[in-house]
């Protein structure tokens, strides 16, 4: 799915059958530092949690954002909690996926 915040914001999600995030892929018309390890810390705080929880979801992205280290300039860790709520609507079998 596509979110449109500040910047555009895609996310590809895989989730099992009890609904719980296996693997994300957040890509988009952003800027993050450092490198590609922002983004990594995003997926590692999305991966494990329910994808319907948004309030979980939330608070592992808050927390990788409370990192100083960590910049998404004119994107907050809301703006990635509604991408992947917009992908909780979204979802299909992967068996029935097709690009």
């Amino acid at each position: 799915v596509a979110f449109k915040a500040e910047k555009l914001l895609k996310a590809s999600v895989v989730v099992d059958a009890e609904g719980v995030v296996r693997d994300v892929l957040f890509t988009g018309d952003m800027y993050h530092k450092p490198g590609d390890d922002a983004l990594e810390r995003l997926t590692d705080a999305v991966r494990g949690q329910r994808i319907d929880d948004g309030d979980a979801v939330r608070a592992g992205l808050e927390a990788v954002f409370a990192d100083p280290d960590v910049e998404f300039p004119w994107l907050s860790p809301e703006d990635f909690a509604r991408t992947i709520d917009r992908a909780s609507g979204n979802l299909v079998p992967i068996t029935e996926f097709e690009r």
